[in-house]
């Protein structure tokens, strides 16, 4: 599932535009924090090795190699499973 690099809200549209935000935050969308190739450790923190440098990772660019990463949610991530467990417990306590 496509998410907000900021916020976490999912991002339902297919396509994200150059122009696009958040719906919840109003967080640019096409930015290189929301990128499949973003990475700190790499040069210009960038794995795409044609790409140009962009200044500001969490702003709106023109990168023509964006692709929105899809963040995989694991059964431990967030605090879901724990108060999912907890409602559980709570139903069979006296």
């Amino acid at each position: 599932m496509k998410r907000c690099h900021k916020c976490g809200e999912p991002v339902i549209s297919d396509y994200v535009s150059i122009r696009d935000v958040c719906a919840s935050c109003g967080t640019d969308l096409h930015a290189c924090l929301n990128c499949v190739f973003y990475d700190r450790g790499s040069y210009n923190e960038c794995r795409e090795p044609q790409s140009e440098w962009v200044g500001e990772k969490d702003k709106n660019n023109f990168c023509d190699f964006f692709r929105f990463k899809v963040a995989r949610r694991t059964a431990t991530s967030g605090g879901e499973t724990d108060v999912a467990k907890a409602r559980l417990e709570a139903l069979f306590k006296k």
